[in-house]
């Protein structure tokens, strides 16, 4: 979804249409939820509990491998 700007209606389209076309059933994943006000907005908190979506504000698990490579890259 290409949209001009963040909007909490939006966003719960985008995650409701996301799970129906992939067929997630409800505790199957999670989201990583930044902080932005869509993520935060009462439309996507209740869509998310619908939907059986556990929503996180930690970073997904990267290998210690993947970051060093990243570390190493940046210099």
């Amino acid at each position: 979804m290409l949209a001009p700007r963040e909007s909490a209606e939006l966003a719960a389209r985008l995650i409701a249409d996301t799970c129906k076309k992939q067929k997630i059933q409800p505790g199957q994943t999670g989201i990583h939820a930044d902080r932005g006000a869509a993520m935060r907005s009462k439309p996507v908190a209740y869509l998310l509990v619908d939907l059986g979506v556990t929503k996180t504000h930690s970073r997904p698990y990267t290998s210690k491998t993947i970051r060093i490579r990243r570390a190493s890259s940046r210099r």
